[in-house]
């Protein structure tokens, strides 16, 4: 199992966050080791200042350093998981997550060999998006009842963002309450589909922060006044639309039958 907890102290990590793919790292022993076998062997600082995680296998992966010197607090690996599909998680304290997958066959892990590095950022309101590889991540379970895969853009783009706090603090809670599955109608966008569709410029669905839901047999005003009673700041009931709005805006901003303004209250 992956042991450790490492504290990177020197330099400290840029507080922009990206996205990597590192290509070339077996993720298994050679003869269908399972991902559980893997330690981390050692953690060091490279000459260019970007930290290189070592595993038992001798192969390694290198997170690159911000590249303009203004550094954050020192990184640390938070936690070591293995999830139910077999990848390990290694999840850092800046929130940067690292999937390595589990070979399919059991037999040469040929298919594993691909590490990805799931990012996160921190937008002006200091939420945490996290990206995700739809074809990589597509079956990880967010919550009980979420899988990154519900919201991944409908031009089917690998790239998902994702404001996994909201879910889990808002999305599943009314999940819960209404004891019914939620269809995502739309999700993350990416900006070139979010124009075909004729999106806001500056939509919350191109940050990974915004959701469009319905629950079949639930009227969509009782969805929204739950959502209210949660305290979800961004809440739109489009006249005749099969569906209810919801962002993790900080500043409250409802609109309903195109009546837009801060002092609007749907359990009123």
């Amino acid at each position: 199992m992956l042991r450790g907890q490492f504290d990177f102290s020197k330099p400290p990590v840029h507080k922009r966050r990206e996205r990597y793919f590192l290509e070339g790292v077996n993720n298994g022993s050679g003869n269908g080791g399972s991902p559980a076998s893997f330690s981390i062997e050692e953690v060091e600082i490279t000459e260019d200042g970007n930290i290189k995680i070592i595993f038992s296998d001798g192969t390694d992966i290198e997170i690159p350093k911000g590249n303009d010197g203004l550094d954050a607090e020192p990184l640390v690996v938070s936690s070591i998981t293995t999830l139910p599909n077999e990848n390990i998680q290694i999840i850092l304290s800046d929130g940067s997550i690292i999937i390595i997958p589990k070979g399919k066959d059991g037999k040469d892990g040929a298919d594993g060999r691909d590490i990805t590095i799931e990012s996160s950022y921190f937008d002006a309101n200091g939420n945490t998006i996290t990206y995700f590889s739809l074809k990589n991540d597509g079956e990880l379970q967010l919550t009980p009842n979420f899988k990154v895969r519900e919201f991944a853009c409908r031009d089917r783009s690998d790239a998902v963002l994702i404001d996994v706090e909201f879910i889990k603090n808002y999305l599943q809670k009314i999940r819960e309450y209404f004891g019914k599955p939620i269809t995502i109608t739309s999700g993350y966008r990416t900006p070139e589909y979010n124009e075909n569709v004729g999106g806001s410029s500056n939509s919350y669905h191109c940050k990974g922060q915004a959701f469009d839901i319905s629950i079949a047999g639930v009227n969509n005003l009782d969805i929204v006044k739950y959502a209210e009673s949660l305290g979800i700041k961004g809440i739109i009931l489009y006249p005749g639309k099969t569906f209810v709005h919801i962002d993790s805006r900080t500043e409250k901003y409802y609109s309903k039958d195109g009546a837009k303004t801060s002092t609007l209250s749907f359990c009123a």
